[in-house]
């Protein structure tokens, strides 16, 4: 059972208590306003089911392999992946209040400022939701690229997880 709390929160230790672990950080970036002045995606496209390889092999080369057992590689693409050379993706989930993108992108990979903008630009459809990067602790190099593009961090968030089990019955 996962869970995602901002680490200053009283509810913090009571999930400690309960038998929650973290297993990362996170902050939440608000993205709304950086914007690519050029059209086009950039190199950004629609993540298609031929991708999912690529995408689960990029997600075993960034998320630790500690990690695995809690965040596993995805199973379904659904988000953009940049075709230049496959060392981004970003899973996309929308809601009524906010579009969230958490990103896969390889630390080798160049122009990353550049990348994002138009990552965020490449989502037409926004009707008016703000734009969040989630960005993971192990995707930390990410935080000052967002700061020089003027994205605004939220406090940091501890991912817990509480590890279930039953009793199996011979």
């Amino acid at each position: 059972v996962p869970a995602e709390v901002d680490e200053t929160s009283d509810v913090f230790p009571a999930l400690r208590m309960a038998g929650f672990s973290v297993y990362a950080w996170q902050r939440m970036w608000d993205v709304s306003q950086v914007y690519r002045t050029e059209s086009g995606r950039g190199g950004w496209r629609r993540a298609q089911s031929v991708d999912l390889h690529g995408v689960q092999s990029l997600h075993y080369q960034i998320v630790p392999p500690l990690l695995h057992p809690v965040e596993p590689a995805p199973h379904r693409v659904t988000g953009f992946v940049h075709s230049e050379n496959f060392k981004g993706y970003a899973s996309v989930t929308a809601g009524m209040y906010g579009i969230v993108l958490t990103p896969l992108i390889h630390p080798d990979e160049n122009n990353v400022s550049e990348k994002i903008a138009t990552l965020v630009s490449s989502l037409t459809d926004r009707g008016g939701r703000r734009v969040y990067l989630n960005v993971r602790s192990y995707q930390t190099w990410l935080e000052p690229v967002l700061e020089d593009l003027g994205a605004k961090a939220s406090s940091r968030q501890a991912v817990m997880v509480k590890h279930l089990a039953r009793p199996v019955q011979e």
